[in-house]
């Protein structure tokens, strides 16, 4: 037995500075999410699209929502609207970590985080051509846990030895998009969209994975400016009859610059660093049924290509100790929503959603940091005509409790990691007609 327990630990500490190198990965590349999300994409946008649980690539009912999934459905309106909307979020996260005995909980104490929304749809002199223009937050986050006595995972860095440990742990992430859109309606049935999309980002890291480590410590940083990226989405609307329609649309990668950070190890020598992010690729496919009186009711299947997406597919380290990607898998989602209008005022709403998660649970401790990652959200949402012109909507999303448990170490046999995460949001947003 004691040999063997000799082995173990030769063999343990031959590998684990690896894996405390390793535990870093996910903080800096798991940020850029909507804490209602897919990954890191948002689920909706505008409180009419919250309210059907971001179903609506083949059924536009709000310009933002109708810009942001599907920029050729922007062909079906037969007037000009514009809708502004903030959706608050309210995260719930914890981390829980045993290893050697050793085992504690740690919640972060994340606050709310705003996310803003307008989308504007104009009717030209010409019926065929629509014009659009989407500004919009598809991601903002806080993960801030404290560090921590008696949770291993959250002990100061290098406290533990060669055994990983991360300390203080502040994500903070904003990024907005402005997608000017154009729609065409080639013939009564079909109609094809396209719009450029521009992208800005901003990221705060602590401790900042993206730096090689001294003497086993990241160092902090906070200093980051706003960064740009850039791709483009297509989309095509088909009605197969009075009843049914049909969409797809297609968001390419938005490319960034290199995000840089100015840093500082804890003995005051600087660092300045660059981190690779790329926004995945997204396709989306739906329907929409207008079979009932008063009734809309639409499905969307959705693909998110995060294995091909710089900072997300690759796993492991570079030779300095520097991240080089979190290891995330794709993403299969599916949203369905139905909307009831009671009266000629009032419209009520309610949706679902289901997505598979990225992080692989023998992959958790390179994903601490990773933000909310639900696999099941239910909404619920109301729009009240005020005037002729003007109409205000609500959305309440409720992320359901999801946990991911994994191994703290596979060398360590019995240690565990889990992530637990929920959300709650509130959306409302006004929209205006004429």
């Amino acid at each position: 037995m004691k040999r063997n327990k000799i082995r173990v630990e030769i063999f343990f500490l031959c590998r684990v500075r690896t894996l405390k190198l390793l535990c870093f990965m996910g903080l800096g590349l798991s940020f850029a999410s909507s804490v209602v999300a897919q990954g890191i994409a948002l689920r909706g946008v505008g409180a009419v699209n919250d309210g059907m649980a971001g179903a609506g690539v083949a059924a536009p009912l709000d310009a933002a929502g109708a810009i942001h999934w599907n920029p050729a459905s922007i062909a079906s309106f037969d007037y000009n609207q514009a809708s502004f909307g903030m959706m608050l979020v309210v995260p719930d996260l914890e981390v829980s970590s045993s290893i050697f005995g050793i085992d504690g909980v740690s919640r972060s104490e994340s606050g709310v985080a705003p996310i803003p929304v307008m989308g504007i749809v104009h009717r030209t002199a010409d019926p065929r051509i629509n014009l659009g223009l989407g500004i919009y937050g598809i991601a903002g986050f806080k993960v801030n846990y404290d560090v921590s006595q008696t949770n291993p995972i959250l002990l100061p860095q290098a406290s533990m030895g060669l055994i990983p440990s991360l300390g203080r742990v502040n994500m903070e992430a904003e990024f907005f998009q402005i997608a000017p859109t154009i729609s065409y309606a080639m013939t009564e049935r079909l109609s094809l969209g396209f719009a450029p999309t521009m992208t800005l980002g901003r990221l705060a890291i602590n401790p900042f994975i993206g730096a090689p480590p001294e003497a086993g410590i990241y160092p902090e940083s906070s200093g980051s400016r706003y960064h740009f990226g850039g791709g483009f989405q297509v989309g095509m609307r088909y009605l197969l009859n009075e009843d049914w329609a049909i969409g797809a649309s297609f968001k390419s990668p938005q490319w960034f610059e290199n995000f840089r950070f100015k840093s500082q190890y804890p003995s005051g020598a600087p660092y300045r660093g660059d981190l690779k992010f790329d926004y995945p690729m997204i396709v989306s496919l739906g329907s929409a049924y207008y079979g009932l009186p008063g009734i809309v009711w639409a499905t969307d299947f959705r693909y998110f290509n995060y294995e091909a997406a710089d900072g997300f597919g690759d796993a492991g380290m570079n030779p300095d100790g520097s991240i080089m990607g979190t290891g995330w898998k794709d993403v299969f989602s599916v949203a369905t929503g139905l909307q009831r209008e009671l009266t000629e005022r009032f419209a009520v709403r309610c949706g679902y959603v289901f997505n598979t998660s990225p992080i692989r649970d023998d992959n958790l401790l390179i994903n601490v940091a990773a933000p909310v990652i639900t696999r099941h959200i239910a909404t619920v949402g109301f729009s009240y005509r005020l005037t002729e012109q003007l109409t205000f909507s609500a959305a309440y999303l409720h992320a359901f409790r999801s946990r991911q448990t994994g191994p703290y170490l596979d060398l360590v046999p019995g240690s565990t990691l889990e992530l637990s995460t929920a959300a709650y949001a509130l959306s409302t947003g006004l929209t205006v007609s004429w």
